[in-house]
């Protein structure tokens, strides 16, 4: 939570001691910029506030409106791709399909485009399957920070 909350409240904050200096520098200089540079500062907070929040406010309305975003899935893995089943949706990625893979300590990703991507929990895998499928993907595709 304090890592989302930090995403944004802490470009705005940046954002706005900048400002503030800039404001302090000028009105230092001359007193008759003192009016519009809290303007400015407050104006630029929203913004800075809003280019974080919306896109994030998007996303969880996209999933909220999609269900098949919030359907089961089974993947099946395979030398060849990974096949993908739900209750509506039948299908498989070939390797080539996917473009790289994140790795963190609990989740992996595999990208199918630079904004799309498949989530595997390290959860559902017992160690010796975890092992085995991060050595595949290893030899299939790039790893990315």
């Amino acid at each position: 939570m304090l890592h989302r909350i930090l995403l944004w409240v802490l470009p705005a904050f940046i954002g706005l001691m900048f400002l503030a200096y800039v404001g302090m520098w000028l009105v230092e200089r001359d007193p008759k910029y003192f009016s519009g540079i809290w303007q400015l500062a407050l104006l630029t907070g929203l913004v800075t506030f809003a280019l974080h929040l919306c896109p994030r406010l998007m996303w969880k309305r996209s999933y909220r409106k999609d269900k098949g975003l919030q359907e089961e899935l089974t993947m099946e893995i395979t030398e060849s791709g990974i096949r993908v089943t739900s209750q509506n949706f039948e299908g498989t990625v070939r390797w080539a399909g996917y473009v790289r893979f994140v790795e963190s300590e609990t989740t992996l990703l595999l990208y199918v485009s630079p904004n799309a991507f498949h989530i595997f929990p390290k959860r559902a895998f017992s160690s010796d399957q975890l092992e085995l499928f991060l050595e595949l993907i290893r030899g299939k595709l790039l790893p990315q920070p």
